[in-house]
């Protein structure tokens, strides 16, 4: 619920955070808006730390022993690799690129 004067914040709360000693409000504000007081008249702009997740084509080799193609491929596909033994293709073609989080800097 969103009060017309305090916002989120009840009229309440923000009077406890204006009565806080002198730099303690911009804490507890920033726990209801992250970017409470980053911006200023010369510099509207925030810097922001976001994280990135992606997947690149790694391959590697896996020599099993299986009377057919089939066979193979499933006990290829079971084996345990080592994250060492993997290779990057190429870093040409990150793919599935997503947001993890986004925090002020």
């Amino acid at each position: 619920m969103s009060h017309p004067v305090s916002g989120p914040i009840s009229p309440e709360e923000l009077q406890r955070i204006a009565e806080l000693p002198y730099g303690k409000a911009s804490a507890e504000l920033r726990k209801h808006d992250p970017a409470w007081g980053l911006t200023t008249a010369d510099n509207p702009n925030i810097k922001w730390d976001v994280v990135l997740i992606a997947s690149v084509p790694v391959t590697t080799v896996v020599t099993v022993e299986a009377p057919d193609e089939k066979t193979a491929q499933k006990l290829a596909m079971a084996t345990k690799v080592h994250r060492n033994d993997w290779e990057v293709d190429t870093y040409a073609s990150i793919e599935d690129i997503e947001v993890e989080s986004t925090v002020p800097a």
